[in-house]
């Protein structure tokens, strides 16, 4: 993914030809080389290639619905939208909880192996993050106990988190959905 990007977002890559030939910029950008664009890029990679993975798990959740009941809902007068509001959503309900939960623990993961392969030394102070600072702490540094501890700090907050997460969406669920 890191090298379809460098790619994609190099001097002489596909981005920049086709904003130079539709007038948008007058020279090339180099994208990876800007502190302010890192972050955007970054992110933007991050969805792309989150949206298969969760689009298959969403999808998967949908189609585990019984037909009747659509069938059902549209002999009663139901439109799409009434549907999906009263039929798909609460459906895959218990799907988006166990999903949000599992994001909300890993929120404090980075995603080290994107941040420190798209990171250079132009970019160092904005791509830097916890996990890529434990990183340069302990094998390039050598500090290697600092760096346990500092990863150890972060896992008990993940799971401080995870537990946050599944406690409240119990309670917005009365008690039906959680982990835990």
């Amino acid at each position: 993914m890191v090298s379809l990007m460098q790619t994609m977002l190099s001097l002489d890559g596909p981005l920049n030809s086709i904003l130079l030939q539709m007038g948008i910029i007058s020279e090339r950008i180099s994208y990876l080389s800007q502190p302010e664009l890192f972050r955007a890029i970054a992110v933007l990679s991050d969805l792309w290639k989150g949206v298969g993975w969760g689009s298959i798990i969403y999808l998967a959740a949908i189609a585990s619905i019984p037909q009747e009941m659509y069938e059902s809902a549209y002999m009663d007068g139901a439109n799409r939208f009434r549907r999906i509001i009263h039929i798909t959503i609460p459906s895959i309900m218990p799907t988006i909880v166990i999903l949000l939960i599992l994001s909300v623990s890993g929120i404090l993961g980075s995603n080290f192996e994107q941040h420190f392969l798209l990171g250079n030394k132009m970019v160092s102070e904005t791509a830097e993050t916890i996990d890529t600072y434990v990183f340069r702490t302990g094998v390039q540094s050598g500090r290697y106990s600092y760096a346990t501890a500092i990863g150890l700090a972060t896992s008990i907050v993940s799971f401080c988190l995870l537990l946050a997460a599944d406690r409240t969406a119990r309670v917005m669920t009365q008690g039906e959905k959680g982990l835990f």
